[in-house]
């Protein structure tokens, strides 16, 4: 499976959640390259789409309740690149159930997706995880 790898940063809850989102990630890219081989991966692929933006929709939530708790001043920015990212992820899902394109889907998993997190993680989580390790911030 093609699990992506994202930067580390100084907050393990964090990473954690980086991590399983990128099993996630992997598993549709998996698919994605199983349909491109000719494999009937339709239903496969749309349930793998379900569990990787339910991953999202957990990760960003659990991120933006540790910076609310922590008060994070930045936090408003923050849940904006969230809220923009899962709208389109969202549109993705829905239009694969509507109107399938494998070769969109694949730029997006591929590419798109990937590198938007990698930018996102390097230029807003790991400015956040930086305060919430200093604030104690996270799960006990």
């Amino acid at each position: 499976m093609d699990t992506p790898r994202f930067p580390s940063v100084a907050f393990e809850e964090m990473n954690a959640l980086h991590a399983r989102e990128a099993e996630r990630l992997g598993r549709v890219r998996a698919l994605v390259d199983e349909a491109r081989s000719g494999q009937e991966r339709h239903r496969a692929i749309g349930d793998a789409l379900a569990v990787w933006l339910a991953e999202v929709r957990a990760h960003f939530a659990a991120e933006e309740g540790w910076m609310r708790e922590a008060d994070f001043g930045p936090y408003e920015l923050h849940r904006s690149e969230h809220a923009k990212a899962l709208r389109e992820l969202d549109a993705l899902v829905r239009n694969w159930h509507h109107a399938p394109d494998l070769e969109r889907l694949a730029v997006f998993v591929e590419f798109e997706w990937p590198l938007w997190q990698e930018q996102h993680i390097i230029s807003f989580d790991a400015t956040a995880a930086q305060y919430l390790r200093h604030r104690g911030g996270g799960d006990p």
